[in-house]
């Protein structure tokens, strides 16, 4: 019987020790993505984009690629790829249609990025889309 305690106590502390490993091999990513994320919304509650507008724009594509790679399949990652388009319909209705471009493209990019990762889920597919429509709208040619 005591054996069997035994052998019952050292199945659950390896079980630990193997949660254990997986949590501390999954908080820096879910660290990292979450810090993005709050760069995001950071830049969502500015009135518009920081000066330099195009160096804030390629900063701001960074950290929503940032936190959709390491947030997938959470709904934070596709949270982050909309504040950023709704960052990006702001500037371009201010009149700065290429840092919405660097924006649309960059959140593009990315949504085709995390929808090749396993298991980061099919539905960034629709933000990509729509990604690529709003660029259309922002392209040099198109009406304003």
């Amino acid at each position: 019987m005591a054996a069997a305690m035994n052998k019952g106590g050292l199945s659950l502390v390896i079980a630990m020790t193997a949660l254990v490993a997986a949590l501390l091999l999954l908080a820096p990513r879910g660290i990292r993505g979450l810090a993005a994320d709050k760069w995001v919304t950071y830049y969502a509650a500015q009135d518009g984009l920081p000066r330099p507008r195009r160096a804030s724009a390629r900063a701001l594509v960074v950290k929503t690629d940032i936190a959709m790679r390491n947030l997938a399949p959470l709904p934070q990652a596709s949270a982050a790829a909309m504040l950023a388009l709704t960052i990006a319909q702001r500037a371009q209705g201010e009149g700065d249609r290429e840092s919405a471009l660097i924006i649309y493209r960059g959140v593009r990019a990315s949504c085709a990025r995390v929808r090749s990762q396993f298991l980061s889920g099919a539905g960034f597919a629709v933000i990509e889309a729509r990604a690529a429509a709003l660029e259309q709208s922002a392209a040099p040619g198109a009406p304003k």
